[in-house]
């Protein structure tokens, strides 16, 4: 699937590489504190939105869409 509107979709883009920006810091300082339980929960809802963010076709590849 195109995309059918692609001045949309870079304004998205670009809003969501500013909050990767913005989660990278929080990363950072949470490395620096040492605040491994809220790395992990960090972590795991990053992976989460890494696959969802997988066009659909790869995910159906991966055999997760139907």
């Amino acid at each position: 699937m195109t995309s059918s509107d692609p001045v949309r979709a870079g304004m998205l883009l670009d809003l969501a590489m500013r909050h990767a920006v913005t989660i990278k810091v929080a990363i950072d300082q949470l490395t620096t504190l040492g605040a491994d339980a809220e790395l992990h929960c960090l972590s795991v809802r990053l992976l989460e939105l890494a696959f969802r963010a997988e066009p659909e076709s790869k995910r159906r590849d991966m055999g997760d869409a139907p």
